[in-house]
């Protein structure tokens, strides 16, 4: 589950890689609950499933991958020019960042946040205005690099049916 080569944009270099969970919205994707969902509302995630994956920082974005094991399965990218706050919004044992654009907010598990939250700071902030510019030409000729979003896999739906 590595980046291929039709998965990054002229240019672009992978500058940190983490293990990570994308937390999505079960009703965003009309999926059923999990049978461990009343445990989940402890951890204030009601609602919310993780999605396993892999999150790429590069010196335009930040990138998630998901495992094909998963329910969900897919990529999406968040542009760096594009990240208004990355915050440390852990609780318990549970270790999350929250990354919010002016439209929406990315909320990911994952490990050694103290050191992803600087390095994306550092590395959104020192983009110069010229290299912003050549990353919205770069989105616009290689919009499919940055990602379809998310689905429900494939072969998730054909159990769905199968057990019907």
């Amino acid at each position: 589950m590595d980046l291929r080569s039709d998965d990054v944009l002229p240019g672009e270099k992978v500058l940190m890689k983490k293990a990570a969970n994308a937390m999505i919205n079960i009703n965003d994707y009309k999926l059923s609950r999990f049978f461990a969902d009343d445990l989940a509302r402890l951890f204030g995630k009601e609602n919310l499933e993780a999605i396993g994956g892999k999150l790429y920082l590069t010196n335009y974005r930040l990138l998630f991958k998901s495992h094909s094991i998963n329910r969900v399965t897919g990529k999406f990218s968040v542009a760096l020019p594009t990240i208004i706050a990355v915050e440390d919004t852990s609780k318990f044992l549970t270790k999350r960042i929250d990354v919010t654009t002016s439209t929406e907010t990315f909320q990911f598990v994952v490990w050694g946040i103290p050191e992803l939250i600087d390095k994306i700071n550092e590395t959104r902030l020192a983009l110069e205005p010229v290299e912003v510019k050549r990353l919205q030409s770069l989105v616009l000729e290689n919009y499919k690099v940055f990602g379809d979003g998310m689905t429900v896999a494939k072969t998730y739906v054909r159990q769905l049916k199968e057990n019907s």
